[in-house]
């Protein structure tokens, strides 16, 4: 039922780190909140701001999905350890009215994605 009212949306890139592992947790475990931790694979909560999700919901009132409403919306970053230099990273969140959505916010997961690869590897 959940997922028929706020689907998730999701990006997920594989990257080769320049640093190890352990270190790269560190850096987000200093940057973000961890919520959760199981056998190679750790989840971060990257804060947003409330009213970014209010926003976006104007498409109720005929306004078109727009990239810009999400900038600010938080979101959960699981890295997946693949070896001792590489990780999969995966950004998700979901969207109230996310059918609607799914479009815009996908596009920035993906530079959000992008942001974190080259702030923090």
């Amino acid at each position: 039922m959940l997922d028929l009212l706020a689907p998730k949306a999701k990006v997920v890139k594989t990257i080769k780190l320049s640093r190890s592992t352990n270190d790269f947790l560190k850096v987000l475990n200093t940057n973000f909140k961890l919520k959760g931790e199981a056998q190679n694979e750790s989840i971060f909560r990257v804060p947003g701001n409330f009213f970014s999700d209010l926003r976006a919901v104007g498409i109720v009132f005929g306004r078109s999905a727009d990239p810009k409403h999400y900038k600010k919306v938080g979101f959960n970053v699981t890295v997946k350890i693949i070896n001792s230099d590489s990780v999969e990273l995966e950004l998700s969140e979901r969207i109230i009215l996310g059918y609607f959505e799914i479009k815009a916010f996908k596009s920035v997961l993906q530079d959000r994605l992008e942001g974190l690869i080259e702030n923090y590897t």
